[in-house]
């Protein structure tokens, strides 16, 4: 077999091997038909998810909420503004003092036909009253205030009642009460107001109450709570000042 058959039977090959040529190729293309060049049609979006679609509602919603209150505020700023400020308590106080606005002046020709007033004489310098007497100094105390003075001694018959948890105190048959007959005397001709202070729970510190017995005056009342320590010892130390 020579050359030229054996070339001819390869040509038919190489020609299924390589497929279609340029011309085949641009007649497909004009004629709307499918080759390897064509472009592939694009993928189908997928469906949005239950979660997705509420999402977008909701930024629906809120867009539409917030354009309706700026189209609202645009239209009623003016009659929002005038209730805002009408629903604000305020009071209008005249000044004591301050100085009246002046009337505007009056036209020449008015000014003409006004007849001019005499002025009205001058008032007599007033007299001072004169001064008031001093008002006397307060009569003496009877009883110095801050002077140790000599309490009732206690206790006193009849005002004293025994019982199964020791002596207490009660009303004498002829009405006297133990507060009245232990108080410590006061000026009664003395009308000035009174303060009274009391130091109550004393007797449970013995250094408090050493303290306060040693450097208070003596017109401080004391209170002293029943279950102390040397009760009547205190009782008695705060009596004698």
């Amino acid at each position: 077999m020579n050359a030229a058959a054996l070339l001819g039977r390869l040509k038919p090959a190489k020609r299924e091997r390589s497929g279609p040529g340029l011309l085949a190729r641009l007649r497909r293309r004009k004629s709307g038909g499918d080759s390897d060049d064509a472009p592939r049609t694009r993928k189908e979006r997928r469906p949005l998810s239950p979660l997705a679609k509420r999402l977008l509602g909701a930024y629906a919603a809120l867009a539409l909420g917030l354009g309706g209150l700026a189209g609202w505020l645009a239209m009623n700023a003016a009659h929002t503004t005038e209730a805002w400020q009408a629903a604000i308590p305020s009071v209008e106080v005249a000044v004591k003092g301050a100085q009246a606005p002046t009337p505007p002046a009056a036209p020449p020709a008015a000014a003409a036909a006004v007849p001019v007033q005499p002025a009205p004489p001058a008032a007599a310098p007033a007299v001072a009253p004169p001064p008031a007497a001093a008002a006397p100094p307060p009569p003496p105390l009877a009883v110095a205030v801050n002077e140790p003075v000599t309490l009732t001694p206690a206790p006193v018959p009849g005002l004293v009642e025994d019982s199964r948890n020791g002596p207490l105190p009660r009303i004498a048959e002829d009405g006297r009460k133990p507060w009245q007959v232990y108080a410590r005397p006061f000026p009664a001709a003395d009308r000035r107001p009174r303060i009274a202070i009391v130091l109550a729970e004393m007797g449970i510190s013995g250094v408090t109450t050493g303290n306060a017995l040693q450097k208070l005056p003596p017109t401080i009342t004391q209170a002293f709570v029943p279950y102390a320590e040397r009760l009547d010892n205190w009782v008695e130390r705060a009596r004698g000042k």
